[in-house]
């Protein structure tokens, strides 16, 4: 716990909490805005849906808890860098690095707003190794099944503008190849284009 006999206005969850006020999909036209708060819940709930599916049906032991903290965290640094839409942030390599410096240095200053002692502790929380931990690549592929789910929504809507992008989005999933999005994504992405009727209707 932080040393008491200091007094200090440590900011780090006043500034996660602002990331609702922080929308998504900004240079696109929504039916239904989104704000980095609420997707990092959905991503939360789906990466840990995705650890269960490891667990129950592939039996690949799996930390559900752990891949939904790595999904809550993954976009906190965007309280200070905003969300760059995915065609302008790669669309070449200098945007690549200079947003990539822009958010360890927003993760920097988050940490920064912590106690001392709390630091080590969120700092594998905001940036884990996807290539080094099953729970961090599942909180990145829930990210994009959350692109995903955004453009069928939106689509389902009406809304022309996400054809494309919800295309995209689909063939870099299917291009992951990985079994328990494959079971995600034909068992439960289908119900996300059906309106509450449909929904509700046994």
């Amino acid at each position: 716990m932080p040393d008491k006999s200091k007094t200090k206005n440590y900011k780090f969850f006043a500034f996660v909490n602002r990331l609702k006020l922080i929308n998504r999909w900004s240079l696109m036209h929504n039916r239904q805005l989104e704000s980095v708060a609420e997707h990092s819940h959905q991503s939360a709930i789906i990466a840990h849906s995705l650890a269960l599916i490891d667990n129950e049906v592939f039996a690949i032991k799996t930390d559900a808890n752990k891949a939904a903290v790595y999904a809550l965290f993954h976009d906190a640094s965007e309280v200070f860098t905003g969300d760059i839409p995915t065609p302008v942030k790669y669309r070449n390599a200098a945007m690549v690095n200079a947003y990539d410096e822009a958010a360890v240095a927003a993760e920097k200053q988050l940490l920064d707003s912590l106690p001392k002692n709390f630091r080590p502790l969120y700092k594998d929380i905001l940036r884990p190794k996807i290539t080094e931990s099953r729970e961090a690549a599942l909180a990145y592929y829930a990210d994009k099944i959350c692109a995903l789910i955004k453009c069928t929504e939106e689509v389902a809507g009406g809304n022309k503008e996400f054809l494309h992008a919800k295309k995209s989005t689909l063939k870099k999933i299917e291009e992951l190849n990985d079994n328990s999005v494959n079971c995600f994504l034909e068992y439960f992405l289908p119900a996300f284009s059906c309106n509450l009727d449909e929904l509700i209707a046994e």
